[in-house]
């Protein structure tokens, strides 16, 4: 059994060192304050590591994004942070749910069911919160020259 559970921690760790990037991305594009970000997203590995127990696999990414959003809105709850406002960061004008939708869909990957579990909303509140997420930084991109 100890082997085991060895060979599984041992999988656990060169599965989240794979996905290290994107977690760290993930992490900036939604927390403006990177050490609040970086420290959620640890909390939210450690947490997925203790309590997964699937197999070992690109699924465990949609799980431990799921402990970081949930750590992240309880963090904006509580430090009454996460409220759109104007800055140098275009993602700063959405809402949290809003701001996590657009950044967890087009740098994670994460499609619209598991956003919707992620975010107690329904697929199509979701879309909505999309479409008005586009709808405020696009003009944004458009006006910077940038691609989306």
């Amino acid at each position: 059994i100890t082997a085991d559970l060895t060979r599984r921690e041992e999988e656990l760790a060169r599965t989240f060192e794979i996905q290290k990037p994107i977690f760290e991305e993930c992490a900036s594009l939604l927390c403006d304050d990177p050490d609040v970000g970086k420290r959620l997203m640890e909390t939210a590995i450690a947490q997925a590591t203790l309590t997964w127990r699937g197999p070992v696999h690109q699924s465990i990414q949609i799980f431990t994004l799921c402990w970081f959003v949930h750590s992240l809105m309880a963090h904006s709850r509580l430090t009454l942070t996460g409220r759109p406002a104007a800055g140098p960061n275009p993602l700063s004008q959405l809402t949290q749910v809003q701001r996590v939708a657009a950044v967890l869909s087009a740098f994670a990957d994460v499609g619209i069911d598991d956003l919707s579990d992620m975010l107690g909303l329904t697929p199509s509140q979701v879309q909505a919160e999309l479409r008005v997420a586009d709808g405020v930084l696009a003009p944004i991109a458009y006006a910077r020259g940038s691609d989306r």
